[in-house]
């Protein structure tokens, strides 16, 4: 069985390219895994119109892909006009890490210790200072 880990390490390196792949073109931001996400939401909702699944659980579904689609064109012209696009990214991880650790408290109850406050905290500073 494979390791989550190396499967993990796999899917980042993938993401790496995939987010390196504007600065390469030099084009503006072209969203193709929203593109992907979009077109498998549109050949998945017959299937999903089987499963008798609720508007709303549908609704959420399309949620989800809009933001997929503005946060990758956003992610991808970041990472157009960076200087480094490892700069881009390492705020977008940051960030994003934090950003879900928030959402999880709030909204799915996940305990909020000083401990993970003082994680969140490093992430930042370790963004920031990649950035310096």
């Amino acid at each position: 069985m494979v390791s989550w880990i190396l499967i993990s390490i796999l899917g980042a390196i993938g993401i790496g390219i995939l987010n390196y792949f504007p600065k390469i073109v030099k084009t503006g931001p072209i969203p193709y895994l929203s593109i992907q996400f979009l077109t498998a939401g549109i050949i998945l909702l017959p299937f999903a119109m089987k499963e008798n699944l609720s508007l709303m659980t549908i609704g959420a579904f399309a949620l989800v892909g809009v933001l997929s689609l503005v946060a990758n064109m956003l992610i991808f012209y970041a990472l157009k006009l960076a200087p480094n696009p490892g700069y881009a990214y390492t705020i977008v991880a940051g960030v994003g890490g934090v950003v879900l650790f928030s959402l999880a408290s709030i909204f799915l109850g996940e305990s909020l210790t000083a401990s993970k406050l003082v994680g969140a905290v490093l992430v930042l500073i370790g963004a920031f200072l990649l950035m310096v």
